[in-house]
């Protein structure tokens, strides 16, 4: 088994030549107040408060498909953010699977903070997986800690307006 998955890699490698060879990119820890991706629900309620609201949602295997397992969501809004959380059928266990920022009072680990210019962000996080636009918003993606999931960071104008980050459901 070693050895087919090694020379698996040899013959991608070979393949694509020495100039075109897999980027290596850099993975990011998004944290609020040391609240991130897997985080669970009582270490979300201890650093950021009680939310402005907060909505619980049976995900049944109507909803979800082939991605997974049915669950709860509970979704948490504070003012200028808000969290998804996932938990099992009976509304437990909850860890959170998305966050979203879009208030500058939120610092965002590692020093990113909405209202920053692109040339700002860039230079805290390194250079993004991919850039796009879209809808008026030029975005940049950056894969999270892990590879397990990918960040959004959206800017108008010029500036940083929201980073959205998530675990990759499939």
């Amino acid at each position: 088994m070693f050895r087919a998955l090694t020379s698996l890699l040899l013959c991608t490698v070979c393949w694509l030549g020495p100039d075109q060879a897999p980027r290596q990119f850099t993975e990011v820890d998004f944290r609020v107040k040391g609240v991130g991706l897997g985080s669970a629900f009582r270490v979300v309620l201890r650093q950021l408060g009680q939310p402005v609201s907060s909505k619980r949602q049976k995900m049944d295997d109507d909803f979800v498909g082939e991605c997974g397992p049915a669950y709860t969501s509970l979704r948490l809004r504070y003012e200028g953010a808000s969290l998804e959380l996932s938990g099992d059928l009976k509304g437990r266990n909850f860890f959170v699977i998305s966050m979203e920022v879009t208030s500058p009072k939120f610092l965002i680990a590692p020093g990113v903070k909405i209202g920053m210019t692109e040339e700002e962000t860039r230079s805290k996080l390194g250079a993004p997986v991919e850039e796009r636009t879209e809808s008026g918003s030029r975005i940049l993606i950056y894969a999270t800690k892990g590879n397990d999931g990918s960040a959004g960071l959206y800017f108008r104008d010029g500036r940083l307006v929201k980073v959205l980050w998530e675990y990759i459901a499939c």
